[in-house]
């Protein structure tokens, strides 16, 4: 029973990042942030915002597994498992908060801060 337990447990995890992952290369995703940090900020421009969302892929190949955990501790406020899948409930301005306050405006600025 607890290996099941266990063997659900990673796959979730594998599921999330494998989602996470995906996120951060969406263009749909990339549009919603800016919609919501350009409602809520509004002396931010458009490509403080796009052009790191853009390059942070480049950015998650780059950084060692315990820094994509706090990426995506960060991101998702919670994750529900139902029998469909799973569907992740994200922090609308946690993205903002990785561009910004985390320094993620520059690939190399990433890495450096993230390391």
């Amino acid at each position: 029973m607890v290996l099941v337990l266990v063997l659900v447990l990673v796959l979730v995890l594998v599921l999330v990042l494998a989602q996470v992952h995906a996120a951060l290369m969406a263009p749909e995703v990339v549009q919603s942030v800016w919609d919501v940090v350009r409602s809520q900020h509004p002396y931010i421009t458009e490509p403080e915002i796009v052009l790191p969302l853009r390059r942070i892929d480049q950015v998650w190949e780059q950084l060692f597994p315990a820094k994509r955990q706090r990426i995506v501790r960060l991101l998702i406020d919670r994750v529900v498992v139902a029998e469909a899948g799973i569907e992740i409930i994200w922090r609308e301005m946690a993205w903002y908060t990785l561009i910004i306050a985390h320094g993620m405006g520059s690939a190399a600025g990433a890495v450096k801060r993230f390391r």
